[in-house]
């Protein structure tokens, strides 16, 4: 039974119809599933598709039935609207009938132009193809055809401008619908991919959302879901399919966080006792007073590594909020049980400032604290490695180095981890295996993390913000600008006054096709403009050795502007730079921009960024943003509905995330299947489920 006629007895409204009846249906659907097809079927098994089509849609990642299915529109076309043509007005349309004449002819220029009168009984109307010349031989004349395209004034006339034209049927592909344009490359169109599915659908799928989920929440079943993805009747229809997909990846995504956190609670760690008066005198020899959130940031922390299972818990904060502080606090406590604490930081220049942070902070406790790079001499090396083995060391800071065999340890208790995601899980955990226990874990990053965002990426750590700035800070006053002249009248201002000055650039080299100033070309203009300054270059192509002793020669005063690359996006720690000038400033997103500004205003003077975009007024409406904002979250959200996850947190890790539908922007529909997962018992978990949960956890685990 048809399953239009199916709604038709049932009193049923089309979008009321089911997955099963339309997956029973195969009147609506043309072509119809083959059921000896699997899923896991090879793509080369449909009509249409030979090894020249197959290597193209490889590169789409579609290579069996399966993948086809999931690759879902990009967005969908509106040629539902069936009209005559006595009352077709301008706009998007489809006409129903028969091509009565057809020719081509060659334009002054050489192109082709082809057209072609339609009839429908009621009128006639022109369509028109320009340099198209297959086009004559391939449509059918005297026969009844949808053509939906634009209708548009041209040549004098109103005519269909390119419009698709598909044979009468009871399931048209191409017009009189809904039509899905699909993510295409190089010799693949929306067109065959439309072909190609209609030979498999409607394909019957596994669910892997419990009955009682899709009932709670009023899902489609996966099956419906996948079939009005493609095809819908309504852009309703297509709304409410997208949701429910969308709502699985998230929800499965939930359940392999869930799991994931229950298997790091099973393990044991050995839980450390919290010395408060020695705590408190740490605290009170600081320069500083500690801000509210680092203290309460403190002592959840403290209050973590005192159970026997392992912490596991990131601490988020701006650049400049004092993160370090927390985490010293951190490793003394360890330290007062007699444990080590590891500290695994991304660059040699950013290990060596912890080092040094960390032996201020710690040395009234008489904590030792050693460094370990790629730097080392092999007898320092080794005299660390022994004193490590000793437990005369209690906290060593370090790059990659620490993952070394040859590094190990008497008793770990801590591993802290900077800027975390530019590390790999798999990095990690050998970092953690150097313990006989399952050590705490804190991981830290500057980078903002819209709340959305974190519950996603960080679903299975507990997260610490740090919300406000040491006392005193000054917010650095921003300017988005393309006034160069104005700009460097500003800098030898600030040279005057003795400040430093940051200027980053995003590219190293001199292709400057865009307009994009190199570190090189960068250099030399600011010597014109500002013959006296010292300046001197820094990047990420050079040596480990050769970036330390630049930004030692800066730090020192031996130069007053450093150019460079974003490499001083983190890292750089020079508490008395005043300003900051970032070139083709668009070329950046805003979480980044607001990293980049936190490498100025580190004291209680005042600061400067200038933000120089090189194109038009949609880069410096976004880049406004940052004049009128300097709290990080806030644009960190602002980014993520701009640019997406992965530009904020890097295509590695959100990889691991494998989000198709789901938008890490849409909060409410990220609380919800984070609800739903947290509500499904282990018992309503079927096999599919199960499976699908463990590749995810795999997944995530790996990146």
């Amino acid at each position: 039974m048809c399953c239009r006629r199916v709604s038709g007895i049932s009193g049923k409204s089309d979008s009321d119809v089911t997955g099963e009846e339309v997956g029973n249906c195969s009147r609506c659907w043309q072509g119809g599933y083959n059921r000896r097809m699997e899923l896991t079927t090879s793509i080369t098994a449909l009509k249409g598709v030979g090894s020249a089509s197959a290597t193209r849609l490889k590169k789409l990642g579609i290579t069996t039935v399966a993948d086809l299915l999931h690759h879902f529109p990009r967005r969908y076309e509106d040629y539902s609207r069936v009209v005559s043509i006595q009352d077709a007005r301008p706009g998007t349309i489809t006409v129903k009938g028969e091509i009565t004449r057809m020719q081509s002819h060659k334009t002054r220029r050489g192109k082709t132009l082809t057209k072609a009168l339609i009839d429908d009984g009621t009128g006639a109307i022109q369509a028109v193809w320009f340099n198209q010349p297959y086009v004559e031989r391939s449509l059918p004349k005297r026969t009844p055809v949808y053509v939906a395209g634009e209708l548009a004034f041209s040549y004098n006339q109103y005519a269909l401008q390119s419009p698709t034209v598909e044979r009468v049927s009871a399931f048209p592909r191409n017009a009189a619908r809904i039509v899905p344009i699909y993510p295409v490359t190089e010799g693949i169109t929306s067109k065959q991919i439309r072909y190609w599915l209609g030979q498999v659908l409607p394909a019957k799928l596994d669910d892997p959302i419990p009955e009682s989920v899709r009932e709670t929440y009023d899902l489609m079943d996966k099956t419906g879901a996948v079939a009005n993805m493609h095809f819908p009747r309504s852009m309703e229809d297509a709304d409410r399919a997208r949701y429910r997909l969308a709502f699985e990846e998230l929800y499965i995504l939930f359940l392999a966080l869930r799991d994931i956190k229950c298997e790091v609670d099973n393990q044991e760690a050995t839980p450390v006792t919290f010395d408060r008066e020695a705590i408190r005198a740490l605290v009170a020899d600081l320069p500083f007073s500690l801000t509210g959130s680092q203290r309460k940031s403190a002592w959840r922390i403290i209050q973590d590594m005192q159970r026997e299972h392992p912490m596991n818990r990131l601490l988020q904060g701006d650049v400049g909020s004092g993160k370090t502080v927390v985490a010293a606090i951190a490793a003394a406590v360890v330290a007062n049980n007699r444990l080590q604490t590891a500290f695994l930081a991304p660059t040699a220049i950013l290990a060596g400032q912890h080092e040094q942070t960390l032996r201020d902070i710690l040395a009234p406790l008489g904590v030792e604290v050693a460094l370990v790079t790629g730097a080392n001499r092999r007898k320092e090396r080794g005299d660390i490695i022994q004193r490590l083995r000793a437990n005369q060391i209690s906290v060593v800071v370090g790059t990659h180095a620490l993952l070394e065999d040859d590094v190990t340890f008497s008793g770990l208790g801590l591993v802290i981890i900077d800027e975390q995601h530019r590390f790999g899980v798999d990095q990690r955990k050998r970092l953690q295996e150097k313990a006989s226990n399952a050590p705490h874990v804190l991981s830290m990053t500057a980078t903002p993390i819209p709340r959305s965002l974190a519950l996603t990426v960080y679903g299975e750590l507990d997260i610490s913000f740090l919300a406000d700035m040491p006392p005193g800070r000054k917010s650095v006053k921003t300017f988005v600008t393309t006034n160069a002249d104005w700009v460097y009248r500003q800098l030898q201002t600030l040279l005057d006054s003795g400040g430093k000055i940051y200027v980053v650039c995003p590219l190293i080299e001199e292709s400057d096709t865009h307009g994009i100033k190199s570190v090189q070309q960068e250099a030399r203009t600011l010597q014109q403009y500002l013959p006296e300054a010292r300046i001197i270059s820094l990047n990420g192509r050079m040596k480990p050795g050769e970036k330390a002793e630049t930004m030692q020669r800066f730090a020192d005063g031996e130069a007053d502007i450093l150019v460079a690359t974003t490499v001083v996006e983190v890292g750089v720690d020079v508490a008395d730079a005043t300003a900051i000038v970032v070139e083709g400033a668009e070329r950046f997103g805003l979480a980044t921009l607001h990293q980049l500004r936190g490498r100025v205003g580190r004291n209680t003077s005042r600061a400067f960024c200038y933000l120089k975009p090189t194109d038009g007024f949609g880069a410096r409406q976004r880049l406004q943003l940052m004049e009128q904002h300097n709290d990080g979250r806030l644009l960190a959200e602002k980014d993520l509905e701009l640019r997406g996850a992965g530009e904020i947190y890097g295509e590695r890790q959100h990889g691991a995330l494998d989000m198709r539908l789901a938008r890490l922007s849409d909060a409410a529909l990220i609380n919800t299947a984070r609800q739903a997962a947290a509500d499904t018992p282990e018992s309503d978990m079927g096999p599919v489920l199960k499976e699908l949960v463990n590749n995810k956890k795999n997944q995530k685990h790996l990146n």
